[in-house]
C-alpha cells in the first residue's frame, strides 16, 4: 500500500494583529448574540475554539480556527435558534417496587 501523502502545510495570510483584532470581534459577536438569547450549540463549539483550542494553537492553526468560527457564526446567526433549556435524553426511573 502506497505512504499517504502527508497534508500541505498552513499558509498564514493574516498577521497576528490581525488575527487577534478578529478573535476579539468573533467573542464579542457570541456576546451581543448570547445576550438576546439566542445562544445554540454552534455558537458553544465557535467559543470553545475561541477560548479553549486557542491558547495551544500556532498563529497558522489560529488563522485556521477563525475561518472555522467564521462558518459556525455564519451558521449559527443564519437561522438564530431561541436557547433552549437543557434537559436529559433519558430519564432513569426506579421502577415502583424498589422506591422508599
Amino acid at each position: 500500500m502506497p505512504a499517504r501523502p502527508k497534508a500541505a502545510p498552513l499558509k498564514r495570510t493574516l498577521s497576528p494583529a490581525e488575527i487577534d483584532r478578529q478573535r476579539q470581534a468573533h467573542m464579542a459577536t457570541i456576546s451581543r448574540a448570547r445576550s438576546l438569547g439566542l445562544g445554540n450549540a454552534l455558537l458553544d463549539k465557535a467559543e470553545s475554539l475561541l477560548t479553549a483550542h486557542w491558547g495551544v494553537s500556532t498563529w497558522d492553526s489560529r488563522e485556521a480556527i477563525l475561518k472555522t468560527v467564521d462558518w459556525l457564526l455564519g451558521a449559527a446567526l443564519h437561522n438564530p435558534q431561541p436557547e433552549a433549556k437543557i434537559r436529559p435524553r433519558h430519564t432513569l426511573a426506579w421502577p415502583t417496587s424498589l422506591r422508599r
